[in-house]
């Protein structure tokens, strides 16, 4: 199908005509979703752009920024059950949905499937050019989806990337029955429903990579301004990248008379070179500073702490841990897997992550089929298993 033909949709960009295709679909068995967002790209913050639905018939396009709408009928739709929502590597956009208050049930990501399907991590395009002979532009993939009107193009791609999705998903339904990993992929789809990102930190302010050399005093003033440039971000609702770069915060941190140099800085944004910002900055360092003094901060040691003794200690002996258990269970499992399901499966079942969360006696991702497989090869190989996999706590 050419990406220059129109294809038809039902554009929602009001109440009454957002609440109507909610009624349609909530009548619907089978439901092919994605979202389009920007974060922190053209915007402030992590922020719903397109919701794209396509029920077999019709494709809807909601549209919640062209006008304020209130889509809790739409989420209701997402969070039935009894309605299947065939979606493509959806963690981003379930994290999204979450921080809006929806919670939706009734997922079959394509992508973690595709895995379980042994196909190498693929894009949409890709996986539907390799099963189905279908080929995708993405070229509209990075565009605006702020902008208004949208595009014939960010329509086309919008309408493109949930029409398909049905036809991918009968290929590999019929493809997991035949491997025998049906009951797999509904393991892992309602374990990717409970995840809860609700409370999670969508804009991450300050990462730990960002102390580099800084000193705690360094870091003390570079934390206090990141935080003003997140705030200045947030009310001219742009990303902070635009209000100013992470290496002139730094600069400023290391040598606070840099501040003065603040209005010939170019990349800065022009809504902060006035006098108003400038006296917030320096208030922000002033303040840093006296806090510094008062929290007894050291302008020579090192804001990024080496692990204690102890905790160096306990991390060899993990690494030990983790080292002997591959070597003597784990190398061997995952052959096992390998020579049975492939080796895209096998990462996607056992990988080094959750070897190391079994070695310190996490079951939280260990799911049920993928403990009976493990233990089935074990027995298989003559492995004891007991020694290796954490036992469940009553």
């Amino acid at each position: 199908m050419s990406e220059q033909k129109k294809l038809p949709y039902i554009y929602v960009d009001n109440q009454a005509a957002l609440e109507q295709a909610a009624a349609q679909l909530n009548n619907a068995k089978q439901l092919s979703v994605d979202l389009e967002f920007d974060k922190n790209r053209f915007r402030y913050g992590f922020n719903l752009c397109l919701i794209q639905i396509f029920d077999a018939t019709q494709t809807y396009l909601i549209d919640p920024v062209i006008a304020e709408l209130d889509l809790q009928p739409i989420f209701e739709v997402f969070a039935n059950p009894d309605i299947k929502k065939i979606v493509f590597s959806f963690g981003e956009d379930i994290r999204l949905l979450h921080s809006l208050g929806c919670f939706p049930r009734g997922l079959y990501d394509l992508q973690m499937v595709s895995a379980l399907l042994n196909y190498p991590p693929a894009s949409l395009a890709t996986l539907l050019q390799e099963v189905l002979g279908i080929t995708l532009s993405k070229a509209s993939q990075q565009s605006n989806w702020f902008r208004r009107p949208l595009s014939d193009e960010q329509i086309n791609y919008a309408i493109l990337d949930v029409i398909h999705l049905p036809d991918l998903y009968d290929v590999f339904v019929k493809h997991a029955d035949e491997r025998g990993v049906s009951d797999w992929i509904d393991q892992e789809m309602q374990h990717f429903e409970t995840q809860n990102y609700e409370d999670a930190d969508q804009n991450e302010i300050l990462k730990e990579k960002y102390k580099g050399d800084m000193t705690e005093v360094e870091w003390h003033i570079f934390s206090k301004l990141m935080h003003l440039r997140d705030r200045h971000a947030e009310s001219v609702n742009r990303p902070p990248y635009h209000i100013s770069e992470r290496r002139t915060i730094t600069d400023i941190a290391k040598n606070p008379k840099k501040a003065g140099s603040w209005m010939s800085i170019n990349s800065n944004h022009h809504s902060t070179k006035n006098n108003e910002f400038i006296e917030e900055l320096n208030a922000q360092i002033d303040s840093a500073l006296q806090e510094a003094q008062a929290l007894e901060l050291s302008r020579r040691k090192k804001a990024y702490k080496k692990p204690s003794k102890e905790e160096y200690e306990r991390y060899r002996d993990l690494e030990h841990q983790v080292k002997v258990a591959k070597l003597h269970f784990y190398k061997p499992i995952q052959k096992g897997i390998k020579e049975a399901y492939g080796d895209h499966t096998k990462t996607f079942i056992l990988n080094n992550r959750l070897i190391k969360e079994l070695v310190e006696g996490n079951r939280r991702n260990l799911l049920p089929y993928k403990e009976k497989l493990i233990m089935d090869i074990a027995i298989k190989k003559d492995l004891d298993y007991t020694q290796y996999l954490p036992s469940k706590r009553d």
